[in-house]
Parts: structure tokens; sequence; C-alpha cells
């Protein structure tokens, strides 16, 4: 017979989480990234009981540390309210640069971030010509095999791409690539030229491009992604595509204060 959890060890559960919304909520009203310090002081808890929250809460990417340890929201915020963010319109910053792409290329274009395992889409614009099915806001695609997935896992620390590859790897066409080894190789090759391409490697009619778009800090804000028919994808057009997508990722990134060298098409 299955107990019930004492009184007392229901309450402490009901602290904590507590604790970690207050930490969340403290954060998020500082226009700047903070110090554990000033966390600590205004939340009402000590240091290390607060060092520690913010090391799960970064670990679920629900905050992150910058290059001068200020706290500031994470990303994964992102992920989990993709589908209201759907629903609300608060993708705005980001809308105008997506129907520019679309516009350009006549394709179905997103924005997306990274959802601690997997790709998940947070916004979209539709081109001329756009397949309406392809990563809908909400949606998720796997990180091995898809080419927002595979520049989101590329800007990832080596023991998040680690235990991603350690995953059980699904085959979803003849063209999936499941060797660890020549993932992380691809995944060398994306950090260092900010791009993805995928040729059928999630659905064999599907081809897609994929560009870094960073912040003030140089970390990955997200992957900015067009998404095309096969049938559409030859030589000349990924080309053309590519640099579309790397002119407006890297204006993109200039909007979120990067100001590091942009990323240019290897093709």
């Amino acid at each position: 017979m299955k107990r019930n959890p004492s009184p007392e060890k229901s309450a402490r559960t009901v602290h904590a989480v507590k604790h970690l919304t207050d930490i969340l909520r403290c954060v998020s009203k500082s226009s700047d990234p903070i110090g554990v310090n000033e966390v600590a002081r205004q939340v009402g808890l000590d240091k290390s009981s607060v060092s520690r929250l913010i090391a799960s809460l970064e670990q679920e990417r629900l905050l992150q540390k910058g290059r001068d340890g200020g706290i500031r929201l994470g990303l994964g915020l992102l992920a989990i309210a993709a589908p209201l963010m759907r629903d609300l319109g608060l993708s705005t910053r980001v809308r105008p640069s997506l129907e520019e792409l679309a516009e350009r290329t006549g394709e179905t274009v997103n924005l997306s971030v990274w959802s601690g395992s997997e790709s998940v889409s947070i916004a979209q614009a539709l081109g001329s010509n756009a397949i309406t099915h392809f990563a809908s806001p909400g949606q998720t695609n796997p990180a091995h095999c898809t080419a927002s997935g595979k520049v989101l896992l590329a800007f990832e620390p080596p023991e998040v791409v680690e235990h991603v590859l350690s995953q059980p790897l699904e085959k979803y066409t003849d063209r999936t690539v499941v060797d660890p080894r020549i993932i992380r190789q691809q995944l060398q090759e994306i950090r260092a030229r900010g791009y993805a391409v995928n040729h059928g490697e999630f659905a064999l009619d599907v081809c897609a491009v994929s560009a870094a778009v960073c912040d003030l800090d140089g970390s990955l804000v997200g992957a900015l992604t067009v998404t095309i028919p096969a049938y559409r994808f030859d030589q000349d057009r990924q080309a053309a595509v590519l640099t579309s997508t790397l002119s407006v990722a890297n204006d993109l990134s200039e909007q979120f204060g990067f100001r590091g060298k942009a990323f240019r098409s290897a093709l």
C-alpha cells in the first residue's frame, strides 16, 4: 500500500517550490544580471541555500549565468512558454525578422530554442510557398537529425552534448546519422561556421538550413531555420537560402547585442 507523504515532508516541498519561484521572480524583476548575494538579500534566504537553488534552476536552463557571474533568466523558460507565446503573440521582437526571411525565401521560417534535450519552435512566419505543417510553434524536433536541433546542440556545453549522444538515437530515414562520433564532428563544424544544413535526415522529403542567433555574451539565443521541400532544394537554391538565412540571423544577433564576428556561408 502506497504511503502518503508526511505533513512535514509536504511542507518542505511547498517551501522549496516557493523559494524557487521567489528566485525566478527576483531575477525577472531585475533589468540587469543580478548577483547571488543580492538575490539572497531580496528573497530572505542565506547565500548557500540560494546558490544551491540557482544551480538547480541553471541545470534546467531556467536561469543562466553570464561571464561576469550575474544571473538572468534562462532560455528554458521560453521552451516552457512556447505555446503561450504562440497564443498571446509574445514573439513580436523577432517577428519582423522572421517575416522578412519568409518573404525573401518564400518558405517556412522558425525561431527555435533549446528545451534541455531537443529543439522547440517558439515563433514562425510563412512565405508564399510555405508548407504550413513544418515545426509550428510549440513543436519539438530531435537534436541529432534536424538543422535547428544540431545548431542548438552544437552550442551546448560538452556534458550536455555527451548526455544527448549517450541516449538511443532514432534512425528516422536512411540518411539519419546515428553514430555519435560522426555527430560530434558535425557539431564541431556547425559551432565554428554557425549554421547547419539538413538533407532528409528527419523526413526524406524535407530539407532545412538553420543559423545561430547569439546575444551580448556570445551565448546562443536560438536557431533561425528555413524549412524547404526536398524537390525545391537543389544546390543553387540551397546556397541562396543559406545566404539569406545567415544575413537575417546576423542582423538578429546584432539586435540581441552580439558584437562578434558574423557567420558566413562556406558554400
